[in-house]
């Protein structure tokens, strides 16, 4: 029982899921030592280890909340510095957000404590795992951030399998070998033989992809960085030279003779077609006769949309941001938050309205699949370009809010798997950065400093091919949770505790 056991046990146990979490947070892209990750949950298992569930829920969540903490500490600078929210404001939405996701380490510890401890355990809790990562990536919205998997995201080795079952499928593979691990440890070892197997399979499938010989590029695009403050971005007084930043770091580049220019998120600073800008910059796209993406906000019947367009052949043509951030882009249930805490339209001015649907934007050579900012965590929005037609997928992004926190670089990582899914070069475009190409196999061939203005010219191609995992991509979860619930299954005839 929880009153019998000392308090000296029950601080070793929460010290020991703080190490996880700690160990999780540092494994994560900006601090990147990407070798914890295969360890991070060790101290949470032994922390559990013949705990009651209602224990190991309570423990658990206490580590998963120290994790988020370590990971999404950028929240505070976010908030506080372009949020117009004060320090402890910041620090409670941190807290409120990092205790939200720490119950999805708290389920997972509840959920290992019901296993039978023997190589089922190891299937069933790297399965349960696996699910909560996915249920984190669809509930209120969704928040696939810094998944396991992230952590590996600079070992293109590793990340090949994604194009078989996604991001999903390596942090199974991780969570596995921390459980059997622990397995092993306890005097058990059959289900390590199984990890190493797995993870033997997996780089010599990351072996063969990466040794695969790929055609050489037909194509370059221009990146184009222009570092706007986000402090100036919307300031009358700024726009004009704002444009002009974006158009003569844009002629830099025409000597390269690039395929296609990519200007970041709201790169325009007006709203469009209304702003008084809009005709100097239409007559400098005539002029380029060269295809351009940029960002604006546009506004259509009293509707503002964040919004990506395509400038080509004297054709303009348009995305609307479909998937959009909460408490960012749109304030949910403003009126009743407003009436209990009064305005908040500092902090969130106006709602921005979802697009309808994922559209995929024709070239002279090429269709793109085109995400803005946030979409790109989302494998499925991906998924869905890449089913209606697109070869490849271009990410615009305006990460000035994070400052210089590891939160770009964790930003960054999601387009990195985003392309081994979907076997697809990414042209990413960030106003401060991280800009970026990178290849189909996760390799990132170019990219920039954060809060540099800079520019670059890199190659990139098409592909038509489609993977296993944009096949199957709605199968996975079922699959997961199969194993779990056969895993499961074994435990009212074998051995729950070691």
């Amino acid at each position: 029982m929880w009153s019998k056991r000392s308090s000296r046990s029950l601080g070793k146990a929460l010290l020991l899921s703080a190490l996880s979490g700690v160990f999780y947070g540092l494994s994560q892209p900006g601090i990147g030592l990407w070798p914890l990750g295969w360890f991070s949950l060790l101290p949470l298992l032994y922390a559990v280890n013949n705990r009651r569930p209602k224990e190991a829920f309570s423990i658990g969540s206490f580590g998963g909340t120290v994790a988020f903490l370590v990971t999404c500490f950028w929240i505070v600078v976010a908030v506080n510095r372009y949020g117009g929210i004060n320090y402890l404001g910041a620090l409670a939405i941190l807290l409120l957000l990092c205790l939200y996701l720490g119950l999805y380490f708290g389920v997972f510890s509840l959920g290992v404590t019901v296993l039978p401890k023997n190589t089922a355990f190891a299937f069933g809790g790297a399965s349960l795992w696996t699910l909560l990562e996915y249920l984190r990536g669809h509930l209120l919205t969704g928040f696939p951030w810094a998944m396991l998997s992230h952590s590996q995201w600079r070992i293109p080795i590793l990340l090949q399998i994604s194009d078989l079952g996604g991001a999903h499928l390596l942090s199974f593979l991780m969570a596995f070998f921390n459980l059997a691990l622990f397995l092993s440890l306890k005097g058990k070892r059959k289900a390590l033989f199984y990890a190493l197997i797995g993870i033997g399979l997996s780089l010599g499938y990351g072996l063969f992809r990466i040794n695969e010989k790929d055609p050489s590029p037909r194509y370059k695009v221009a990146i184009i960085q222009p570092n706007i403050e986000q402090l100036i971005k919307w300031d009358k007084a700024f726009q004009r030279q704002i444009l002009k930043i974006h158009k003569l770091l844009t002629l830099k580049t025409l000597s390269q003779k690039p395929d296609l220019i990519i200007w970041p998120e709201t790169a325009f600073p007006q709203y469009f077609p209304q702003g008084e800008l809009v005709e100097e910059l239409l007559q400098f796209l005539h002029t380029l006769g060269t295809p351009l993406v940029f960002g604006a906000l546009r506004v259509e019947k009293e509707k503002t949309f964040n919004s990506a367009f395509l400038f080509s052949q004297d054709r303009l043509s348009f995305y609307d941001k479909v998937h959009l951030v909460p408490f960012g882009e749109y304030l949910p249930f403003r009126n009743t938050i407003e009436r209990l805490f009064g305005s908040v339209k500092e902090a969130v001015p106006g709602d921005i309205s979802p697009g309808e649907e994922i559209k995929v934007l024709i070239l002279p050579w090429g269709k793109a699949g085109i995400l803005i900012c946030f979409e790109i965590i989302f494998p499925e929005l991906s998924n869905e370009a890449v089913k209606r037609g697109a070869e490849l997928l271009i990410t615009i992004t305006n990460d000035a809010w994070f400052g210089k926190t590891s939160a770009p670089y964790q930003h960054l990582a999601q387009a990195v798997f985003r392309s081994v899914e979907q076997r697809r070069w990414i042209l990413r475009s960030a106003n401060t950065g991280i800009s970026a190409v990178i290849n189909p196999k996760g390799r990132i061939i170019k990219e920039t400093p954060l809060f540099k203005r800079c520019y670059f010219v890199a190659p990139f191609d098409l592909s038509k091919k489609r993977t296993l995992y944009g096949e199957t991509e709605k199968m996975w979860p079922f699959l997961f949770l199969g194993i779990f619930i056969l895993s499961n299954l074994q435990r009212s005839n074998r051995n729950r505790s070691f």
